[in-house]
């Protein structure tokens, strides 16, 4: 999509976005910053971003943050949004005047933020962390719509901070956008590149699965190419994620600086692929490369970031060489089970998780294609339609986009209604959540999406994904969605996030997991009656996060904490029986809840000793009851034997050692 087209379209997704949500009214500009921070994601730019809303007059206007432990970087948002149209002109005059307004605000958190706001309000937890002593960086950045005039901004010490500043404008989305959009079709022509010409070496014999090289690029070529081209060039990297964040990456910059001569000496090169290759032969009989179809750096993502950041700065690259190999991938039926083995393979040196590597999941892929082929059942006055899972960012708007303007492109938002999309890390919230996992979903999108992803790994869930999994897949999905649209109502005043998943996992909590999601499925909304426990349960929720008694604590970090999660249990097990009543016409006989296929216990990743050692434990300290010991004791000999176990079996254990953990009995220690 070219860039004219993409900001038409996407002012227009906006208004769409803002047309479709009922009874709590999402402003155009809420829903920007909302795609915006998606986008960033997308980019690596940052995670798990968090929408906060607070003005004070003439004074100060904050519309979010991102914090992240691992890289000790506080990001701070402040909106510049034009409702009437997207791309117009933004001049330096007004990006100071909103920077102006970010750095008031980073002078009254210096100075304690005492009556600035209501102590309940999420800001405050965003004061706290300026004035963290661990955080040694601060970003403001502003976020619009419009076309920012190109301004180089100096970095300022603020309070003993380094304070950098930064624009994300239409652009910037629309580089995002496009990231996601078209690799696919990205030629590289090397000769145009470098006038020498890079010349390469083939490698082995003819095996029909690739062809190997090897060759040598300058750095100036690498830094002009990563600019270019940015995240495309390494999508298919496991750990693009990580790019330019930790020590490893320091060093790269101390080579670069330092002792440029030395780097191709010092560091381990890319391992990249590519679907095609042009190679021309010159005077001499040396193989030179002309064309590159889709290469992909799928190991180096650090040095590459690491040098166009050089190349950016205008450092002088002219002695910096780096070694690559390619893998040209010519069985193109297998190059998505090739591409990602290649990459995590390559990357084994340093830890990778598994969970880096399930963008291409079967599981993954087996929900995409359910969703693409179910409706949801009939009903008068709403038709029929499919929820779209985006198995890929953005993927609703290329599918649309694809097909010609006017009734195709509404046929197909007929039959995909845009509130029926959702994410991978969307969908983690939702099972996550429903699983009992608060203090995970808190740790942001992510973190959240990965611990899934390990957990299926560990299971046999992914390939057998079905209709039953399907539908109740999208009743988590309702839960979820109508728990936050029920706690916005509220008006709390800060935590959103925090507070629906909380409320989720409460509800869950106090039901055993009994909801009737094929109802839900069938009638696409939830009971009066469980709204209304939901409503109760989130303001229990919100009482707790916020409670000052043991002491002033930043509420958002305090959330990601297991211990906040036990200690809501234990407040909330009196309303039991009461909740269990309120909501009998919504649950299912609790002898039906082990036939969840989303159940991901698994108790071979337990030590086998563990089980006798557990029921031993029980007994000499007349915990749990004789038939639970017993079982446990049984359960032991299974493991020895390998005995295969039923889902019942599965269901019950798994609550029982959720039973022994609550009582302090550390199941992690016998992990294997």
């Amino acid at each position: 999509m070219e860039y004219k087209e993409f900001i038409e379209a996407f002012h227009n997704e906006i208004l769409r976005d803002v047309d479709i949500q009922t009874e709590e009214y999402y402003s155009p500009e809420e829903v920007h910053l909302r795609r915006s921070f998606e986008l960033m994601a997308d980019s690596n730019f940052s995670s798990n971003s968090v929408e906060i809303e607070y003005r004070k007059e003439g004074k100060y206007k904050v519309d979010g943050y991102s914090y992240e432990d691992e890289i000790e970087e506080l990001i701070i948002y402040i909106s510049n949004y034009d409702q009437t149209k997207t791309g117009k002109k933004l001049n330096k005059k007004d990006i100071d005047k909103d920077f102006r307004f970010l750095k008031r605000f980073l002078d009254a958190a210096n100075k304690g933020f005492e009556n600035e706001a209501d102590e309940s309000h999420e800001v405050h937890d965003l004061a706290g962390l300026v004035v963290d002593g661990s955080i040694e960086k601060i970003k403001l950045v502003v976020v619009t719509n419009k076309l920012a005039e190109k301004v180089a901004f100096e970095a300022e010490e603020i309070n003993n901070k380094e304070v950098n500043f930064e624009v994300w404008d239409i652009s910037r989305n629309y580089q995002a956008y496009s990231s996601e959009e078209g690799s696919n079709n990205m030629e590289i022509d090397l000769s145009e590149e470098w006038n020498e010409g890079v010349r390469l070496l083939e490698l082995g014999k003819e095996n029909g699965k690739y062809d190997a090289y090897l060759f040598v690029l300058p750095g100036e070529v690498i830094g002009k190419l990563y600019n270019r081209y940015g995240q495309k060039l390494i999508e298919k990297n496991i750990r693009a994620f990580l790019q330019a964040r930790n020590k490893v990456n320091r060093g790269i910059r101390d080579t670069l600086q330092g002792e440029p001569e030395m780097f191709m000496a010092y560091n381990n090169g890319l391992s990249t692929t590519a679907n095609s290759i042009e190679i021309e032969t010159d005077d001499n009989g040396n193989k030179i490369i002309k064309k590159l179809s889709d290469w992909q750096i799928v190991n180096g993502g650090q040095t590459t970031a690491s040098i166009a950041e050089a190349f950016k700065n205008d450092r002088d690259l002219s002695k910096v060489y780096v070694q690559v190999k390619l893998c040209v991938i010519r069985d193109r039926e297998s190059e998505n089970e090739i591409v990602p083995k290649i990459s995590k393979y390559a990357n084994s040196q340093t830890k990778v998780n598994e969970s880096d590597l399930h963008a291409n999941d079967e599981y993954n892929v087996n929900l995409e294609k359910l969703s693409r082929r179910l409706y949801v059942p009939y009903k008068q006055g709403r038709g029929s339609y499919k929820w779209f899972f985006e198995r890929a960012k953005g993927q609703y708007m290329v599918e649309r986009n694809r097909r010609p303007k006017g009734k195709p492109q509404k046929d197909f938002e007929e039959e995909y209604i845009r509130k029926s999309k959702f994410t991978k890390t969307d969908m983690a919230k939702y099972i996550n959540s429903y699983n009992q996992l608060p203090h995970i979903v808190s740790k942001g999108a992510e973190y959240s999406f990965n611990h899934l992803m390990v957990s299926i790994e560990k299971s046999s869930i992914k390939s057998n994904i079905n209709e039953e999994y399907y539908h109740k897949l999208i009743g988590k999905a309702i839960l979820f969605r109508e728990t936050d649209r029920i706690v916005r109502s509220l008006k709390f005043g800060g935590y959103k996030a925090n507070i629906v998943t909380y409320t989720v996992a409460s509800i869950s909590y106090l039901i055993n997991q009994r909801l009737d999601f094929d109802w839900t499925w069938k009638i696409q909304e939830l009971s009066s009656e469980l709204e209304s426990e939901i409503k109760n349960m989130a303001k229990k929720v919100f009482g707790h996060i916020t409670d000052t008694s043991n002491g002033d604590r930043n509420v958002t970090q305090y959330c990601k904490k297991e211990e906040c999660w036990n200690l809501l249990k234990k407040k909330i097990s009196i309303d039991k029986e009461k909740v269990l009543k309120n909501l009998a016409e919504d649950l299912v006989d609790e002898s039906e809840v082990v036939k969840a296929e989303d159940n991901t216990f698994d108790m071979l990743v337990y030590d086998k000793g563990m089980w006798f050692i557990l029921s031993k434990w029980a007994k000499e300290n007349d915990y749990l009851d004789a038939k639970a010991r017993q079982m446990l004791f049984s359960i032991g000999k299974q493991v020895k034997y390998k005995t295969q176990f039923s889902s019942k079996q599965k269901y019950v254990i798994s609550n029982i050692l959720n039973e022994a953990h609550e009582l302090g009995f550390d199941v992690s220690e016998y992990k294997l």
